[in-house]
């Protein structure tokens, strides 16, 4: 049984990813700590798989990449996304590890953990991303930030731009 929370949580996904991928959802199951009754609200994200009908064509990939970039440019704005009593360097943080984790599947077919996802990215992209990459890694693990972690002003410019390059490094042929 999930979590109120977690539920709720996982309501919502399934209304966007229903919303992005009309009718093509056809299961989408909870997995991790949110299915193993151990998921913290504020600490870990909830994990899921949707399965969808025929695959995804190239339609339904832009209305995905357009999803992210949406969100990535949502914290290059004066007033970037924050949630109750979450400010928005702290959501920043939080949506930094998921792109690269996307990227990882798009370019080898693996599917990684978020922790994973920080070593590929480190591995991947330029060493100016690297503060921000490892920021987020120690936010995920509740270790201390590194001594070059951004200020906090600027994370939500600086996951909004990381994302941004990952999109179009991932359309790339």
């Amino acid at each position: 049984m999930l979590q109120h929370d977690a539920e709720s949580a996982v309501a919502r996904y399934l209304t966007a990813a229903d919303r992005l991928l009309p009718g093509k959802i056809t299961g989408f199951y909870v997995v991790g700590s949110a299915a193993l009754g151990a998921w913290r609200p504020g600490r870990r994200d909830i994990d899921l798989i949707a399965v969808v009908d025929g695959g995804i064509g190239d339609r339904e990939a832009r209305r995905l990449r357009g999803h992210w970039r949406d969100r990535a440019e949502k914290s290059l704005s004066r007033r970037p996304p924050s949630k109750p009593l979450v400010p928005a360097h702290r959501v920043a943080v939080n949506r930094v590890l998921g792109p690269p984790r996307l990227h990882c599947t798009i370019a080898t077919g693996q599917v990684i953990t978020k922790e994973s996802a920080a070593e590929y990215a480190l591995d991947t992209f330029a060493a100016r991303w690297h503060p921000l990459i490892r920021t987020a890694l120690a936010h995920r693990t509740g270790e201390p930030e590194p001594g070059d972690s951004p200020e906090p002003g600027e994370l939500p410019r600086m996951a909004g731009e990381f994302i941004l390059e990952l999109i179009a490094d991932a359309n790339r042929p």
